[in-house]
């Protein structure tokens, strides 16, 4: 997944502001949320964000990778990501 050039973000405290400038929408992605945006713009694949979010937090693979893919989904659906 790549992040088109027309989306722009910028961190806030625990949070990741994330703007489409085309459709000027903005959405705000919680820490969880932020943590796997900043997978993305670090080139990781979803099973990578995956892997990562296990060390870090105490889930069932299963449930991080739904969880994980449910973003992944809502982000395209929003052309954050492509």
């Amino acid at each position: 997944m790549t992040i088109p050039p027309f989306v722009i973000c910028t961190e806030l405290e625990d949070s990741v502001v994330v703007v489409n400038l085309n459709s000027k929408r903005y959405y705000i992605l919680n820490s969880t949320a932020g943590f796997i945006w900043r997978g993305i713009t670090e080139g990781r694949c979803e099973s990578e964000i995956v892997d990562k979010m296990l060390q870090e937090h105490d889930a069932t693979k299963d449930h991080i990778a739904a969880s994980v893919g449910r973003l992944f989904d809502a982000l395209e659906q929003a052309k954050l990501i492509v």
